[in-house]
């Protein structure tokens, strides 16, 4: 009989276990073998039972929802590559054009999340946003 530390990681419930996997080790005629554990899967899988399951109603409105937005998604996808091409032409032939009605040559759009007009007033003219206030003096 074997005496156990408490370091041990294998206790003795462990033991009939561990006896019987030394047996499968050691015995020629192993059942547990790579080849065996290979063709029970091949057989499982090549040779499946008859499986039933219930589709409900609503199942039918869930996959033609998916596969619309996939083909909506694809054929968007498929035009914007063929049109790229004739956007890149039409923007080197236009070039950049300013309309004359326009109040502003450039417009700078600063979105931040939270941030409410009020305060940022109040932080320019106290100084604390001196970069904001640059903006404002030059006119952008």
């Amino acid at each position: 009989m074997r005496v156990y530390s408490t370091s041990d990681r294998i206790t003795r419930q462990d033991e009939p276990l561990l006896s019987f996997v030394r047996k499968l080790r050691n015995d020629p005629v192993n059942p547990v073998n790579p080849v065996n554990i290979v063709f029970v899967l091949l057989s499982l899988l090549l040779f499946p039972e008859k499986a039933q399951a219930y589709i409900g109603p609503g199942a039918g409105f869930a996959l033609i929802g998916s596969a619309l937005g996939f083909l909506a998604t694809f054929a968007v996808a498929v035009f914007l590559f063929f049109f790229w091409p004739i956007r890149l032409l039409w923007k080197k032939i236009a070039g950049k054009k300013i309309s004359p009605n326009a109040k502003a040559k450039r417009v700078i759009v600063v979105g931040l999340d939270g941030l409410d007009p009020r305060l940022t007033m109040k932080y320019m003219k106290e100084g604390r946003l001196p970069n904001f206030s640059k903006l404002r003096e030059q006119g952008y």
